[in-house]
Formats: C-alpha cells, sequence, structure tokens
C-alpha cells in the first residue's frame, strides 16, 4: 500500500516539473459554439425566377418576355382588354403559372409565341377568355413542351416546327379550326381532352403527329367543312364521343395511318357522311353508333384492320349512301353487328374487303331496305361468320359474297327474311367446308344456301325452305363441280344445276326434288337422295347438243326415283332390299 502511494507521488512530480499541467489547461473552452452558418446555394441562385407581374407590356400583349429565363406567376392576371395576356419573344424561356389564371378581355391569346423560338416551357395553369388562342405561335417553334393546362374559349395551335409536346392539357369551347392543333414535326400530344365544342367551319378536336390516351368529346359542327375528332399518323388508346355535324360536311371520329386500342361512339352526320375511324392499320379497336342523315356511313375504313369491333352503323334519313361496317383490304378477326338502320339505303354491307378471315357479320340490312343487303363481301373469305340477315321489300341478301370461300357459317336469325328478289346463303366461284343453316324468306325471290359457279366442296346445308344449293350460269371453259355436299331438312329442290357440271359423292334428305338438272353434259353420279321426294333425281339437257349421265346413284322415298328426257343417259335402276346379284350393272343407279 505504501509503495503503491510513493509511486503516485513521483508520477505527479514528473508532471509538474515538466509542465503538464499548462498543457492540459490549454485544451479550449468548453462553451458550445453556435449554430453552423449556411453553405448551400439558394433557389434563386440556381434558378433566378422572375415575376411575370413585374415586366412591362407592348401594344399587342400585357406582358412580354424578351430574355431567356424561369419565369412566374404571383397571382392570376387579367389581360388588357383586346391585348394577348402574355407574349414570349425569346428562346430558353420557362413559364409556370403556379396554378394561377389568364384571364382575357376578348381579342387575343393567352399566351403568344412571337418568331422562331426554341426551348420552351409552359405549365401549370389556366387560359380562358381570349377569343382568338389559349396558346399560339406565329412562326417554326422547336423543342416546346406545354404541361397541365386548362384552357377555356379556344384551343391551342402550334405552327410547323419540331419536337413539340402537349401533356395533361384540356381545350374547352374552342371555336377556331382545332382544340389542339400541332403541325410540327414529332408534335405528341399524351393524356389531353377537347370537348365542348361549337365550330362553324372546319374543325379537328386533336392534330398531331403522335396522340396517345387523349379524348374528344362533346363537338357539334355547323358549316361544310369536315369534322374530325383526332387526325395524326399514330394514335393508341384514345376516344372520341358525341360529334355531330348539323351542317353539310363530312364527321370522322378518328382518321390516321396507324390506329390502336382507340374507340369511337356516337357520330351523326347530315348529308356529307360518316367514318368512325379511317386508317391504314386499324388494331383492337370499337366502334359504335354511327349514323348519317342522308349521306354513306362506314364504321371502319382502313387498307389492314385486324380484331375491331363495330356496332350499330346505319342511315338514319331518306338518302341513298350505303351503310358498311369495315371497308379494307385485309380484315382479320373482327365482328360487327346492327349494320343497316331504318332509313333506305344503296348498299347495306357488313364487312367487304378483299381478304376476310376469322371474322363475323350479325344483324346486317334493314326490314325497308330496297337495295343489296351484304354480310361479308371479299375474294377470299375465310373461317368466317354471318347471322341474322334483314332483308327488305325487294332487293338482294347474300351471305358471304366472293370467289373463294372456305370454312365459313351462314346462319338465319328468328325473323325470316322478306326479300322479293333473292336471298342467298353463300355465293362465290369456289365454296368449300362451309355449313348453312335456318336460312328462311317470307317474299317469293330465289332462296338458295350456296349459289356456286364453279365449286362446292364438303359443305353442310339444313333447314332452308327454298334451293339448297344452285350452281348457275356454266360454259364449257367454266365446268362446275358439286361433291361431298350434304343436304337435309325441307327444301324445294336439294341440288340444282344447269350445265356442264358434276354432283358427286352428296347426300340430300327431304327435299321434293333431290337433284335436278336443266342443261347439257351434266354428270350426276354416286350421290344418295332420301326421300320423300316427288323426284329423287331430274335430269333434263333441255339441248340436242350435249347429253346428261346418270350412274351409280342411291334414291329412297321418291315417287319417281330418276326423271331423264331422251337424250339423257342412264344407268340401270335396280330397284332391291336385298343382297344385289353378281351381275349388277357397276354403273346402276339403286331405289327400294
Amino acid at each position: 500500500m505504501m509503495c503503491s502511494l510513493a509511486l503516485r507521488f513521483v508520477a505527479l512530480g514528473s508532471l509538474l516539473a515538466s509542465g503538464g499541467v499548462d498543457r492540459l489547461a490549454a485544451q479550449g473552452s468548453l462553451t458550445p459554439p453556435g449554430a453552423p452558418a449556411p453553405n448551400l446555394k439558394s433557389l434563386a441562385e440556381i434558378e433566378p425566377r422572375t415575376a411575370v407581374q413585374s415586366l412591362t407590356g407592348d401594344a399587342n400583349a400585357t406582358y412580354v418576355i424578351t430574355q431567356p429565363g424561369s419565369y412566374y406567376l404571383t397571382g392570376s392576371v387579367q389581360a388588357v382588354a383586346g391585348k394577348s395576356g402574355i407574349a414570349i419573344a425569346a428562346s430558353g424561356v420557362t413559364l409556370d403559372l403556379s396554378g394561377f389564371a389568364l384571364v382575357g378581355g376578348g381579342a387575343g391569346s393567352g399566351i403568344e409565341l412571337r418568331g422562331a423560338l426554341s426551348q420552351i416551357a409552359i405549365a401549370n395553369g389556366q387560359i380562358r377568355g381570349f377569343t382568338s388562342a389559349g396558346v399560339v405561335s406565329s412562326s417554326s417553334i422547336n423543342h416546346l413542351a406545354l404541361h397541365r393546362l386548362q384552357v377555356a374559349g379556344a384551343g391551342i395551335t402550334i405552327l410547323p416546327g419540331f419536337d413539340v409536346l402537349v401533356a395533361d392539357c384540356s381545350a374547352s369551347g374552342a371555336t377556331g379550326s382545332a382544340g389542339i392543333g400541332l403541325a410540327a414535326d414529332r408534335g405528341t400530344v399524351e393524356r389531353c381532352q377537347v370537348n365542348g365544342c361549337n365550330p362553324t367551319g372546319s374543325f379537328t378536336g386533336i392534330l398531331a403527329q403522335t396522340i396517345q390516351s387523349s379524348e374528344v368529346n362533346l363537338v357539334t359542327g355547323s358549316g361544310s367543312g369536315p369534322l374530325i375528332g383526332l387526325s395524326g399518323a399514330v394514335i393508341t388508346a384514345s376516344t372520341v364521343t358525341s360529334l355531330t355535324q348539323t351542317g353539310s360536311g363530312p364527321v370522322t371520329g378518328i382518321a390516321g395511318a396507324v390506329v390502336r386500342g382507340a374507340s369511337v361512339s356516337s357520330l351523326q352526320a347530315g348529308s356529307g357522311g360518316a367514318v368512325g375511324i379511317v386508317g391504314s392499320t386499324v388494331e383492337s379497336c370499337t366502334v359504335a353508333t354511327v349514323g348519317s342523315g342522308t349521306g354513306a356511313a362506314t364504321g371502319i375504313n382502313g387498307q389492314m384492320v385486324a380484331n375491331c369491333r363495330v356496332q350499330i352503323v346505319n342511315l338514319t334519313g331518306s338518302g341513298s349512301g350505303a351503310a358498311i361496317g369495315i371497308s379494307g383490304n385485309t380484315v382479320h378477326g373482327c365482328q360487327v353487328g346492327g349494320i343497316g338502320g331504318p332509313a333506305s339505303a344503296n348498299g347495306i354491307t357488313g364487312i367487304s374487303a378483299t381478304l376476310i378471315s376469322h371474322s363475323s357479320a350479325t344483324s346486317v340490312g334493314s326490314p325497308v331496305a330496297n337495295s343489296s343487303v351484304i354480310g361479308l363481301n371479299a375474294s377470299t373469305v375465310l373461317h368466317s361468320h354471318v347471322g341474322n340477315l334483314l332483308g327488305g321489300s325487294s332487293g338482294e341478301a347474300t351471305g358471304i359474297l366472293g370467289k373463294k370461300v372456305s370454312d365459313c357459317q351462314v346462319a338465319g336469325g328468328s325473323t325470316p327474311l322478306n326479300s322479293a328478289s333473292s336471298l342467298r346463303g353463300i355465293e362465290a366461284e369456289h365454296i368449300t367446308e362451309c355449313r348453312i343453316a335456318d336460312l328462311t324468306a317470307s317474299g317469293n325471290g330465289l332462296l338458295a344456301g350456296i349459289y356456286a359457279y364453279r365449286l362446292a366442296r364438303n359443305c353442310q346445308i339444313s333447314g332452308l325452305s327454298g334451293t339448297a344449293i344452285i350452281r348457275y350460269g356454266g360454259t364449257t371453259s367454266l365446268a362446275g363441280r358439286t361433291e361431298g355436299v350434304t343436304v337435309s331438312g325441307s327444301v324445294g329442290i336439294g341440288l340444282s344445276i344447269v350445265d356442264n357440271h358434276t354432283v358427286t359423292g352428296c347426300s340430300v334428305q327431304g327435299a321434293t326434288y333431290g337433284i335436278a338438272a336443266s342443261g347439257p353434259n351434266n354428270l350426276i353420279d354416286g350421290n344418295n337422295v332420301m326421300g320423300p321426294s316427288a323426284r329423287g333425281i331430274s335430269c333434263e339437257t333441255i339441248s340436242s347438243s350435249g347429253t346428261g349421265l346418270v350412274v351409280r346413284n342411291q334414291i329412297r322415298g321418291a315417287t319417281v326415283a330418276i326423271f331423264a328426257d331422251a337424250v339423257t343417259r342412264v344407268g340401270p335402276i335396280i330397284s332391291t332390299s336385298g343382297t344385289l346379284p353378281a351381275s349388277a350393272n357397276p354403273w346402276a343407279n339403286f331405289t327400294d
């Protein structure tokens, strides 16, 4: 213990001798320092901003921006009567309306872009009360961006330029030539709205090279110029509703080179005609309720139309225009319905194209129309369906009209067609793998399930009240063939042919006349006819220059199994219900 204390005193003596106490006292004050001084730049230092209200104006504008920089409103602006609100006369300008309003006093524009400018951005506010325009340029504008602007009583009009973007903006009550109009290369409109406009001349709701997720609605025109909802090169996911033309001008919902995922509804034209969508490529779009008083009405008109739906395209007046669901070059995977209307029409067609595939047309026609009604009309129709044609008091109704038709179906509706001229399920040169069912007509015209000029193969026909299949107008250079066709139900004539035709491998059941030929050079070979029939097979050449041949057929339940004139050659008719004799002629016809 004494040793430890001695060591401590020795250490303290050494510290005192070396001045260590002074060093301990020199460590600094224990009083805390003051608050740290700021070492960051202010917002004004980073981006100097100028209040618009601090600027002066000129003879045409309440305020004029003449230098590059960032500008903002400190409150709403009431423009001098007859003047524009703000004029921008320099490039490199950012204008923030700060949620306030530019209010006009009549003539002039809300924001006027003077001269050839670039690098302009305007955002966040309301513009109203200007009769000329909400935002307008007088020369070419490059690199312009407009965001979150609400314009009332006028539109946005930008003259030719490059790289112009208008996003999340609206224009209501515009009376000029456009709600939002960008005549610029790479002009884009995104998520914008135009509504409540009443133009008296030509008008386009939104005009831009690219339009995305935008909307035009409640536009009523009263002039002779065209009324268009959306117009651009590429239009996607956008909507047009309630366009009405009380004048003589035409109405178009959407006009674009490429239109995808868009919808159009409630278009009405007077005498100028109405079209829902016009485009080179139209994909995954819907059109509903397109009407025209006296002009033509069309749902979609495009070169390539895919996966679209059109409902209710009609004529509401007494004009001579046509009503067409879809008109194009290639149509795939589309549906149309309700094409026609209560008024007479020059022609009613569900889909008209060069090639139609995997598409359908239902409820096409008019109960009072006196012209042609066609469900699908194309050179080639594949894998498609027509149902419930509506025929008028005269004229013709055809389910499918084309040159080559394959794997298609035509089915009647619950109401018989009143077609005094003719009703045809399918009319084409070549018809294969098709089905016709339940076509009935209340008129006295021709009723034919299939009207084939060259070939009908492997088709099924049932539930007709007229002639099941007709091959008409053959010549030696246009020989026809019907094979593998099945006809069932109560029909007048199962298969009717004229001349130069071969009927083979067919089955007819329940027809008054199973197979009827009324011309020379016909071959009826290897068919099965089941009654009750007045005549199983009737073959009359009605000509001294040709013959007919009837061989290897089976006829059951017919009052007259085979009726033939003198120049028709008929294989032996064997009536047997048992085993055929070994000596039976291989060309024989059989009956019960």
